[in-house]
């Protein structure tokens, strides 16, 4: 019995929120890489620019995995405020991510470098 519901993929995940922190990392992944290219040719314009939009397509993934964080389990609150409160708490987190892999990046530089 439990084999059948298996096949059919009818089996519910055991950590819905998983796939939102994945996208919340591959947003902040996204912004990274931006960051470094724009770093390298700060003389061209096209190429800062190009970087700002894949900057902000980054922080766009990282708002979606914040939503999927925040209201994996089903919620009462009107979509409007789900969209606010997700918004309102995007860049923070985002930001203190940020901040916190850049740290252990280098102390691992530090130790293993």
């Amino acid at each position: 019995m439990e084999e059948t519901s298996r096949e059919q993929g009818t089996e519910k995940p055991e950590r819905p929120w998983a796939f939102g922190g994945g996208m919340v990392l591959l947003g902040l992944m996204t912004s990274i890489i931006a960051n470094a290219v724009s770093i390298q040719d700060k003389e061209n314009q096209t190429t800062r620019t190009i970087t700002l939009a894949v900057y902000g397509l980054g922080l766009l993934i990282s708002g979606a995995g914040m939503y999927r964080l925040l209201w994996f389990a089903p919620s009462r609150r009107p979509m409007w405020l789900r969209i606010l409160l997700t918004a309102v708490l995007t860049a923070p987190v985002f930001a203190l991510l940020g901040v916190l892999l850049s740290f252990l990046f280098l102390m691992m530089f530090y130790r293993f470098g």
